[in-house]
């Protein structure tokens, strides 16, 4: 009997009404065709809900949700709530696949033996593909993949198929960013097996202004560095747990790395979380220095002993980068007809 599992892809959808066709026609046209699309509208200001459901209209296989605005975390928790498939697929609403993409990973599911399968992925940036992933292996160790999934690797939601089951009592955290970092490592404890596949037919944009992962608004940097903090203390105690030596050390280098980004990001913001920041200053003050390089050793030693004017200085040339950064990514969204924006507001 053919092994025909209905996939649900689940789409949360946020000012992407540049992208958002592109996305769609992407699952439309995928050679294996038993899926449902869940599109979670979340209180997009632009036009995006009315593609949306222009696109319901057309396929009784896409479904629409419309909510106030929540975030990425709630709107991917809403779709796994409406959620009737044995798979289940994210997709950001910028991003595309390739069409061979669920029947790829389909067949190295070996009919459903696995609870997660792990493709790769192409960078889109300029309007044309950029490879990643050249040296991607087959791997079916599930103590290999977990000891990678703690250390920081492969935990990107999207790209993967993972069992429905697998998410009965975990959601993704509402508040948080880079939410993906909280909850694969905790579906890839749960899974019995998993493998991840040299394919590579997910498309991930970095072309999408809106994205938290270009990074334009100061506050959502702030709140990325905080998150990761968060994130990687977490991943540290099932490391314990786990007794995975070399991991632990990762995690514990990481910790610090978020925690020493934020303080000094915190110099340039007003209205910062005092309560967070005098969270991670506390770590910072009897955190281990192992792992790190010696700018970070400094960094970490002006905080100890309290040197505000060169913690201030060093956060002023961080800022300054990133305000730079921004600077040369919106020149260049411009010269490609992304960006439509004439001002961004930053706290």
């Amino acid at each position: 009997m053919t092994y025909n599992p209905l996939i649900s892809v689940i789409i949360p959808v946020y000012k992407t009404e540049q992208f958002l066709d592109r996305c769609l026609q992407s699952v439309l046209g995928q050679t294996y065709t038993h899926w449902e699309i869940l599109l979670i509208d979340d209180g997009s200001p632009d036009h995006s809900g009315e593609i949306c459901d222009r696109y319901a209209q057309q396929d009784k296989r896409i479904v629409v949700r419309h909510q106030p605005n929540g975030g990425l975390s709630d709107a991917r928790n809403t779709g796994l709530s409406m959620a009737h498939g044995e798979w289940i697929y994210l997709l950001d609403s910028d991003d595309f696949l390739l069409p061979e993409e669920f029947s790829s990973l389909l067949a190295y599911s070996e009919n459903g033996t696995y609870d997660i399968v792990t493709g790769h992925s192409v960078s889109v940036k300029n309007n044309r593909m950029i490879t990643t992933d050249k040296d991607a292996v087959y791997e079916n160790n599930i103590e290999t993949i977990r000891r990678q999934s703690l250390s920081g690797y492969g935990n990107m939601a999207a790209s993967k198929l993972i069992k429905k089951a697998l998410f009965d009592g975990i959601r993704f955290p509402v508040g948080y960013l880079i939410e993906d970092a909280f909850v694969m490592p905790k579906l890839y404890l749960r899974a019995r097996k998993a493998c991840i596949v040299p394919t590579a037919y997910y498309c991930y944009s970095k072309e999408n202004p809106e994205s938290l992962s270009n990074g334009i608004h100061l506050k959502d940097r702030l709140d990325i560095m905080y998150s990761g903090f968060v994130a990687w203390q977490e991943k540290l105690q099932f490391c314990k747990q786990l007794g995975y030596v070399e991991a632990q050390a990762i995690c514990q280098k990481q910790i610090s790395m978020c925690g020493l980004h934020y303080l000094l990001y915190c110099t340039g913001v007003k209205e910062r979380d005092r309560h967070k920041e005098r969270e991670v200053y506390a770590f910072i003050q009897t955190c281990p220095t192992d792992g790190l390089s010696k700018v970070k050793r400094f960094q970490q030693y002006c905080v100890r002993h309290h040197w505000r004017g060169i913690i201030g200085g060093m956060g002023k040339i961080m800022i300054l980068s990133f305000r730079l950064r921004t600077y040369f990514r919106k020149r260049r969204w411009k010269k490609y007809g992304i960006w439509q924006y004439e001002k961004t507001t930053e706290n």
